[in-house]
């Protein structure tokens, strides 16, 4: 996914990939895909599709802290609604909750997140979601990452260095 998705990621440790899908089941997930030692599900809500993608221990560098980790990836089409991002909080929040987080990050930022103070997250996502919508307008809300350019008639990348230009 590239200039359409919102990205954060988190960094678990100590459980196994079948604690963490299930706890993910458990709060709404759908599995789409599993290849290797990735797993990716979504999550379908009213504001947008939360889309996550698990990586476990042998895909997920351990050279300086060994033992059972598994990455978190989460994403999220940037013309979502953005309540879309107190449904991911309250996600993230659940699993931290159940299980030892190393760090939650914004990719977009590399900045690391507090759970407990996100405004600035919720900046960041309106500012982003305006900063893609004023090149790409796409009107339907809840829709994957993947399907964004299919909505809204353009393709990637071309289109978008025709706009710049």
């Amino acid at each position: 996914m590239g200039y359409e998705a919102y990205k954060l990621a988190a960094k678990f440790q100590n459980l196994t990939m079948a604690d963490i899908v299930g706890e993910l089941r458990i709060n709404g997930a759908i599995p789409v895909e599993r290849f290797g030692g990735t797993v990716t599900m979504e999550i379908p809500k009213s504001t947008g599709v939360i889309e996550l993608v698990l990586r476990e221990g042998s895909s997920v560098n351990t050279r300086f802290s060994p033992g059972e980790k598994v990455l978190l990836g989460v994403r999220f089409a940037k013309v979502s609604d953005v309540r879309l991002v107190n449904d991911v909080i309250t996600l993230l929040k659940k699993l931290a909750a159940k299980f030892d987080v190393m760090y939650v990050r914004d990719g977009e930022t590399g900045r690391n997140l507090d759970l407990n103070d996100t405004a600035w997250l919720m900046k960041a996502v309106t500012y982003a979601k305006y900063d893609f919508e004023y090149y790409f307008p796409v009107k339907r809300t809840p829709v994957r990452c993947r399907d964004v350019f299919c909505l809204c008639g353009n393709e990637f990348p071309q289109s978008i260095a025709d706009r710049l230009s």
